[in-house]
């Protein structure tokens, strides 16, 4: 009887069949989890790490949290402080309401710069240097495009003219 691996963190037997699917197929789309029942969890994560390694990315265990929204007046169990937490957000939002149009604007600009993460900063400057290559090597591709078509103008024009001459020769 053939035995199968066992995903050990789980204690669940690995899906054979899924594995070779998946492997036979070409792109799939896969949550972390059905990921993990394919190739076993160890396998999975050391594949998700060498994909991001390769992209630039932080693997998502070490990324941390994109965003994150909590509202307290929902957590907050006792009634007497929930009315006044959202009595405290009511008067905060009047007076930001109350003041100048280019001042909020500006300050709510610098308010979301703080808001940054470290791993969004990172990729946000990832980013950047990507799309700054990615323009340099356009601009020597365009480079390389414009010399090889008047490469090719030119060779065009010779066989013309060679073919050209050769068909009145033969005409005559």
């Amino acid at each position: 009887m053939l035995q199968l691996p066992r995903n050990r963190s789980q204690g669940l037997l690995m899906q054979e069949t899924a594995d070779l699917r998946f492997r036979k197929r070409g792109i799939n789309i896969l949550t972390a989890t059905s990921l993990g029942r394919v190739l076993g969890t160890a396998s999975a994560n050391a594949q998700v790490g060498n994909i991001c390694k390769r992209d630039g990315i932080l693997p998502p265990w070490q990324a941390g949290h994109v965003s994150s929204f909590e509202d307290p007046a929902k957590v907050e169990k006792d009634p007497v402080r929930r009315r006044a937490l959202k009595d405290f957000r009511a008067k905060q939002t009047a007076a930001v309401e109350g003041e100048p149009r280019k001042q909020r604007s500006q300050s709510d600009s610098s308010e979301g710069q703080l808001g940054l993460s470290d791993a969004s900063e990172q990729r946000l400057q990832r980013l950047e240097v990507m799309m700054i290559d990615l323009a340099e090597t356009q601009k020597t591709m365009n480079k390389t495009m414009t010399k090889t078509m008047a490469t090719m103008a030119e060779m065009f024009e010779r066989f013309m003219r060679a073919n050209m001459t050769s068909l009145e020769a033969s005409g005559k």
